[in-house]
C-alpha cells in the first residue's frame, strides 16, 4: 500500500526477509529538473509495515543493502513515467486483448512470460471483463490494498497507519465507504447482547415455577383469590 514514488525508493536493506516488514522513510521528489530523495508525502508517511513472505520470496534480496530493491536495467531508479511506460501500459493493453480473446500478445515473440491466457480468462475472466471497463492507473493498485484490507475488517487506525495517511479521518473520509465488515460486526455485538439482556430479565420479573414431587402436593398451601 507504499506510493509509488516510495515504492520506487525502496533498498534492499529496508526489506526484513525473516518477518515481511518493510521500512518506508523515503520517497523520490521530483522537482521539474531531476529526480531527489527526500521524505514521504506526510510525517506519518515515515512508518514500517508487513508484507506477505510470499512476496519477500520473490525479490531479489541477495545483494548490497544500499542497491535499488526495484531498478531498471540500467541500475537506475524506476520512476512514475518509468513504471507508466514500460509496465502498466503493456498491462493494460494485455488486459484488453484477453477480454477480446486476443492472444498476440500472450506468446513468446511478445515477450510475455506469465500464464496461458485460456488459463487466466479461466481464473479471472470476470475480473478482466470488470477491469476493462474502470480507468485504471498505478495508484489502483495502492487503492486496492486499502479496500480490501477494510472490506476484510483490518481496524481503521491499522490501514491508516499501513497506508502513510496523516490521520484516521484521511482514510475514513476517502475509503469509508469500504468498511463495512466492521459496522457488520458492531451490529453483531448489539445483536448478541440483546437476547442475553433479555432472558436475564425475564428470569428476574417471571421466575421459573417450581415443581413438587408427588409428596409434597398435600403441603402446598391454598391461597384463595
Amino acid at each position: 500500500m507504499a506510493r509509488p514514488s516510495e515504492v520506487g525508493a525502496l533498498l534492499v536493506r529496508d526489506i526484513d526477509p525473516e518477518t515481511g516488514a518493510v521500512r518506508i522513510n523515503k520517497a523520490w521528489k521530483d522537482d521539474g529538473t531531476r529526480l531527489r530523495l527526500g521524505k514521504p508525502k506526510s510525517k506519518r508517511g515515515i512508518r514500517t509495515v508487513n508484507v506477505p513472505l510470499e512476496t519477500v520470496a520473490r525479490l531479489d534480496l541477495a545483494r548490497p543493502g544500499d542497491a535499488l530493491l526495484f531498478h531498471t536495467r540500467n541500475d537506475t531508479p524506476v520512476t512514475a513515467y518509468h513504471f507508466y511506460k514500460n509496465a502498466w501500459q503493456p498491462a493494460l493493453r494485455r488486459l484488453g486483448a484477453l477480454s477480446r480473446r486476443d492472444f498476440t500478445l500472450f506468446t513468446k515473440k511478445a515477450l510475455w512470460r506469465g500464464e496461458d491466457p485460456e488459463l487466466l480468462l479461466a481464473y479471472y475472466g470476470g475480473a478482466v471483463n470488470t477491469l476493462v471497463g474502470k480507468r485504471l492507473s498505478p495508484y489502483t493498485l495502492r487503492h486496492t490494498g486499502i479496500s480490501w484490507k477494510l472490506q476484510d475488517g483490518v481496524p481503521l487506525f491499522v490501514v491508516s497507519r499501513d497506508a502513510g495517511h496523516e490521520s484516521v479521518t484521511t482514510t475514513d473520509r476517502r475509503y469509508g465507504h469500504n468498511d463495512r465488515v466492521a459496522s457488520a460486526s458492531a451490529a453483531q455485538v448489539i445483536a448478541s447482547r440483546l437476547p442475553r439482556e433479555h432472558a436475564h430479565r425475564r428470569r428476574l420479573r417471571f421466575p421459573s415455577p417450581r415443581t413438587y414431587a408427588p409428596s409434597e402436593i398435600h403441603s402446598i398451601p391454598f391461597r384463595s383469590p
